[in-house]
């Protein structure tokens, strides 16, 4: 795969609207992917709105 991808602000989906990569050019890109079974983003589309479950830490 000799596929080209750069983070773009109006391509960030995370809630907090940044990346630490806006502006990077990566070697490849994201196709699809899969949460709990269910594709939830395929080739740039966000298909659902399933979002995977809170990880919680505890430092001790």
């Amino acid at each position: 795969m000799n596929d080209t991808y750069e983070v773009k602000k109006e391509k960030i989906f995370y809630k907090c609207g940044w990346s630490p990569f806006e502006s990077y050019t990566f070697k490849s890109r994201i196709i699809e992917t899969i949460v709990n079974g269910e594709r939830i983003y395929s080739q740039g589309t966000i298909l659902s709105d399933t979002i995977g479950k809170k990880l919680e830490f505890t430092r001790g």
